[in-house]
């Protein structure tokens, strides 16, 4: 939990993700509320700039380099946030894959030696 000070400002980079979680704050003059993410979001795209206290605030800040390594060994936690993220049609979900075709393949007089 990382707090910020009434009348701070900081600037939100790319090596955290941040997720708001209780005070008075804007975001590059934006308000926020709680959930909010700012910094790197995971499957989604980055959200930096300047973040200023307007009471004391408190974010939950995870550290870039340890949430990777979490992610790509927990299947089910990579899993929950992909869904997350299109669920709630995040605009910076780029990775999905639009309609696949399949075809119905269909064998007829094959002779597999057996």
């Amino acid at each position: 939990m990382e707090v910020i000070s009434a009348g701070e400002q900081r600037n939100i980079d790319d090596d955290y993700w941040y997720i708001f979680h209780s005070g008075w704050a804007k975001f590059e003059g934006i308000p926020l509320v709680g959930g909010d993410e700012l910094g790197i979001k995971p499957f989604s795209k980055k959200v930096m700039g300047s973040i200023k206290a307007e009471s004391n605030c408190q974010l939950v800040r995870f550290a870039i380099e340890p949430l990777s390594s979490l992610l790509k060994g927990t299947p089910q936690l990579n899993f929950l946030l992909r869904k997350y993220r299109v669920s709630e049609d995040d605009p910076g979900v780029d990775w999905l894959r639009g309609p696949v075709t399949s075809y119905k393949l269909q064998v007829t007089g094959c002779n597999l030696g057996v």
